[in-house]
């Protein structure tokens, strides 16, 4: 099953107060135990749970575990009247994730997340506790969803790996906007605040291209290379408050930090099995599923045609047209070089020639 977990950031003295609050909690909690003997607990005390955060102490705590949602019943989401007629006579949807990828929220607490293999993008509405799912536009659904992000307008905006597109939707979740300049396979993206700019980043391209809200191309940046601000296969993005670029390098094994136009500020992270580098075990991963991807995709092209040649041929042979004309006359190569034999004659035939 494929869970979203949902932490919060959480200031240090906040984070000290609310383990304080938890003593009197558990004291109470181990004096019950003590004189109840076979009593139960009171609900008030088996709801406590523990504080779950990273990194743990005596490190200086940055985030807590709040809940994980994989279905809208996590939310305690239900069904309403209508949904449940329309299921009942052309069958149930699936909502429950499956391959999530990109997750972003926007400020009305809306959370959208891409699903990769079903090919939709969840949208959960916290405050509302609403679920509704985001299936493309009206003209094509989504072939392969991959990042999500939302602009100050909080519209939404969807990169389509296959289509080779990012799409935008309004609050409605109609598409307003298809950006398709430039971009090969995109990838993760994110709205720059500061310049009110789209970031998308493109794995093959291995660079990051700039849009503004209608869909130009502003600039690019990055390339394919190991030196500093270049790029090889890089995948995701995030921007901060001021407007810096975060790039997960793929195959470079690092993340590079750059300004809003694009110049390079510094980068972190190295290939290694130590304390703070990143995985060996990724190396070539990237490049391995996007040639597998590219490999599957022609092998099935190829065997369509394949079958439609078959197709073509077993309609000539039984005297069949698939273009629905008329049936192609059947030939016999060895009938058509021979001449026809005459049938021999019949008894009554004979005497009657013999008179």
């Amino acid at each position: 099953m494929t869970t979203l977990h949902v932490y919060k950031s959480l200031p240090q003295r906040a984070l000290y107060l609310k383990m304080l609050q938890l003593i009197p909690t558990c004291f109470l909690l181990a004096l019950v135990l003590g004189c109840a003997g076979s009593q139960g607990i009171p609900k008030e005390l088996s709801a406590a749970g523990p504080i779950l955060v990273w990194p743990l102490p005596p490190e200086d705590p940055k985030i807590q575990y709040v809940s994980s949602i994989a279905s809208p019943e996590d939310l305690g989401i239900s069904k309403g009247f209508f949904k449940k007629v329309f299921e009942f006579f052309f069958g149930k949807t699936e909502e429950r994730i499956q391959q999530p990828y990109g997750v972003t929220a926007d400020s009305d607490g809306r959370i959208y997340i891409a699903d990769s293999a079903l090919r939709v993008v969840h949208v959960f509405d916290m405050p509302e506790q609403k679920y509704w799912s985001i299936r493309g536009t009206n003209r094509e659904e989504f072939q392969f969803p991959v990042g999500v992000t939302v602009d100050r307008e909080r519209r939404l905006y969807v990169t389509d790996a296959e289509r080779k597109a990012v799409i935008g939707f309004d609050r409605g979740g109609s598409a307003f906007a298809t950006i398709t300049e430039g971009l090969q396979r995109p990838a993760g993206l994110a709205f720059n605040a500061t310049n009110n700019l789209i970031y998308v980043v493109d794995v093959v391209r291995h660079e990051v291209l700039v849009y503004d809200l209608k869909g130009k191309l502003m600039f690019t940046f990055g390339g394919r290379g190991a030196e500093q601000a270049r790029l090889n296969f890089p995948t995701n993005i995030a921007i901060d408050r001021e407007g810096r670029v975060y790039i997960s390098d793929a195959m470079n094994f690092r993340v590079q930090i750059f300004r809003s136009d694009g110049t390079f500020i510094s980068n972190f992270g190295r290939l290694g099995d130590a304390v703070g580098d990143l995985a060996r075990e990724t190396r070539d991963y990237v490049p391995r599923v996007l040639e597998r991807y590219d490999r599957l995709k022609e092998e099935f092209e190829k065997g369509v045609e394949v079958r439609l040649e078959l197709m073509h041929r077993d309609a000539g042979r039984d005297g069949k047209s698939l273009a629905g004309g008329q049936p192609a006359p059947r030939t016999d190569p060895e009938s058509a070089k021979a001449p026809t034999a005459a049938a021999p004659a019949s008894r009554a035939q004979r005497r009657r020639a013999a008179r």
